[in-house]
């Protein structure tokens, strides 16, 4: 398993560990775990820019 599959792999961990609620992900999750989905989730804004100028 790569980087790329491990980190959506604990992503969807996470947000499954929530129930998709922002809410109770904001109100309840520890740090290491709002670290994790912001990377996650910067990872993968940056990977649909470059996609739309043509970089990846």
């Amino acid at each position: 398993m790569n980087q790329s599959q491990n980190n959506k792999a604990q992503f969807e961990e996470i947000i499954q560990r929530y129930h998709h609620d922002f809410s109770d992900f904001d109100e309840f999750a520890s740090e290491e775990e709002k670290l994790i989905v912001m990377r996650y989730i910067t990872q993968e804004a940056n990977r649909a820019q470059r996609r739309l100028v043509g970089l990846e």
